[in-house]
């Protein structure tokens, strides 16, 4: 019983964290490469051209997968300056505006990039070293971009919670004191 709560747990934690744990492990391979690369062309004088595509490759997935990650937490780029100039209800409701700018943004970017990985599936174009099919990589971009867009209405209604609450606070101490019966 024991087990499968912990195996339950670290489940949970994986699943939670996965944005993460991908980004680090592209971040691992990125090293991995760079460091071959520099020790062929430094040590051995023979530079192999493969690493550094794999590189890149790496790089970019590591940010865009890190990016869920950070647009899950409610980490992404924002204007404080101009946000912290409202009260509490008007920098939700700014908030919540820039989550839906950022979504309509994200699909925007998710529809052209989807657009030209099928093109380069299309044309069956590969990458110059590895001959990976480029629109695998490319790909990944708007699985990504509608990924955040997921997190972003998750979040934009977790505001909206917390702008019914300060609309109303005795629901607030009654959900509060009902979650921490339910505990």
């Amino acid at each position: 019983m024991k087990e499968n709560k912990a195996q339950m747990r670290g489940i949970k934690y994986l699943w939670h964290n996965l944005e993460y744990i991908l980004a680090a492990v592209f971040f691992v391979i990125m090293l991995v490469a760079l460091f071959i690369q520099v020790f062929f062309r430094f040590v051995l004088n023979n530079p192999i051209g493969w690493t550094e595509e794999l590189a890149v490759t790496c790089f970019v997935m590591m940010v865009y997968i890190g990016s869920i990650g950070a647009t899950r937490n409610d980490e992404h780029m924002k204007m404080e300056m101009v946000i912290n100039l409202f009260g509490p209800k008007g920098r939700l409701v700014m908030l919540i505006i820039g989550d839906v700018v950022f979504a309509v943004a994200n699909l925007i970017l998710a529809y052209g990039i989807f657009t030209v990985s099928l093109n380069l599936k299309k044309y069956g174009m590969t990458t110059a070293m590895l001959h990976i099919p480029k629109w695998i990589p490319y790909m990944v971009l708007p699985i990504c971009f509608v990924t955040m867009d997921f997190k972003l209405l998750q979040n934009i209604g977790k505001k909206i919670k917390k702008i019914k609450e300060l609309d109303n606070p005795e629901s607030a101490s009654v959900n509060k004191s009902a979650n921490q019966e339910g505990e």
